[in-house]
């Protein structure tokens, strides 16, 4: 009796194992390896091991969809991935050779499997399916992969961004992607677009990087797309250390500028303000905008990260650092350093903007003479 018992057990834990895929790396061996993305060769550090199995590198579902811009569908049910691109549905089973390259049926050397509980796949096939190039360094154990598109996705639309071309498509879920216009901004190492759905017909997008030596070059720009088409972009470049420091939105609207000029727009895709920036300042510059109400706005002067609070009411502008009580030093020094923005410059020590209490603006500055921070009122 207690032997027949210890058969039904045997019988019932081999069933059990059977419903489940079988967590190991194949014989197979794993590495850490470093990315060279693109043809600037952008240096990507992936979160989890690869693996190669039969001489072939496998990388997990999200990371391939993060450094091909694809998206990635896992269904549990049926263990299969889709993978989701420009011009390109792939779609692979776990443990399953037979793979679908827009609905053309492939034959795999090695499948999707299951390792460490994370689902890997070939990244060579995925990467040539979308004729991006692949290359494994064993050696050196790194990766050398192109990269066509920066992509962005809010709730389920997605964007993809062909960086030399300027073509840009859009998707809907699992629909397939379609071009909607082309865009004069040109960005090298982005990947990512910042995407914000505003209504059923209207997407703002984002897009914002810092490239070449010591990351100088910086570029930015914003997009309208409203019904399935670009309604407007807006960008500039600059050199130097400081970031972009423009909002995205402000009472609900989203800003598109170039720096100079600037409109706001609602989430229906219309323009609800326009202002001429260097008319407001009197001066030609780029300026970034940090805050803005109906009351004032708050601008940062690029060549000299200077704040200029514009005051609608009075309709005139004023430079921060000449109505806040600093010290005669830290005068000067703001003073002297505004004429050599790329020039031997700590970019700790420039003003901040923090909030409005009662029609009292807060400012906080840290001293270049003391190393300390402090805050600074005034009223409106």
């Amino acid at each position: 009796m207690f032997r027949k018992k210890n058969i039904l057990y045997l019988i019932v834990f081999t069933l059990l194992l059977l419903q489940f895929p079988i967590q190991s790396n194949a014989a197979g061996s794993s590495v850490k390896v470093i990315v060279e993305l693109g043809e600037f060769k952008q240096l990507v550090e992936l979160k989890d091991p690869v693996s190669i199995i039969d001489g072939r590198v496998l990388i997990p579902i999200r990371e391939v969809g993060d450094l091909l811009s694809l998206k990635v569908f896992w269904d549990q049910k049926t263990k299969t991935v889709e993978l989701f691109g420009v011009k390109t549905e792939i779609i692979l089973k776990l443990g399953n050779k037979t793979a679908y390259v827009n609905k053309k049926k492939i034959s795999l050397d090695v499948p999707a499997k299951v390792i460490n509980g994370k689902t890997y796949i070939p990244l060579t096939f995925v990467a040539k399916s979308l004729n991006e190039k692949v290359k494994w360094n064993s050696e050196n154990k790194k990766i050398s992969l192109s990269s066509t598109y920066a992509m962005g996705t809010d709730e389920d639309i997605t964007f993809w961004l062909n960086r030399e071309s300027g073509e840009l498509y859009q998707a809907t879920g699992k629909e397939a992607a379609s071009k909607i216009g082309e865009i004069e901004i040109r960005v090298e190492e982005l990947r990512k677009l910042k995407v914000e759905r505003l209504s059923d017909t209207t997407s703002y997008i984002r897009l914002y990087e810092a490239v070449g030596t010591s990351a100088v070059v910086k570029r930015s720009g914003q997009v309208i797309v409203k019904n399935g088409k670009v309604s407007k972009e807006a960008q500039y470049s600059f050199m130097g250390y400081y970031p972009d420091t423009n909002i995205e939105q402000s009472q609900g609207n989203v800003l598109l500028t170039d720096g100079k000029k600037a409109e706001f727009w609602n989430s229906k895709g219309n323009v609800v303000s326009t202002y001429d920036l260097t008319e407001l300042v009197g001066k030609d510059d780029i300026y970034m905008i940090e805050h803005y109400t109906k009351d004032y706005m708050i601008l940062r002067e690029y060549t000299t990260q200077h704040l200029v609070l514009y005051d609608f009411k009075k309709k005139q502008p004023i430079y921060v650092h000449e109505v806040i009580s600093l010290t005669p030093y830290e005068q000067q020094y703001l003073r002297e350093i505004a004429q050599d923005r790329l020039g031997d410059q700590d970019p700790e020590h420039i003003i901040h903007f923090v909030k409005e209490d009662k029609g009292v603006l807060i400012f906080e500055y840290k001293s270049k003479d003391t190393e300390e921070i402090s805050a600074y009122k005034y009223k409106l």
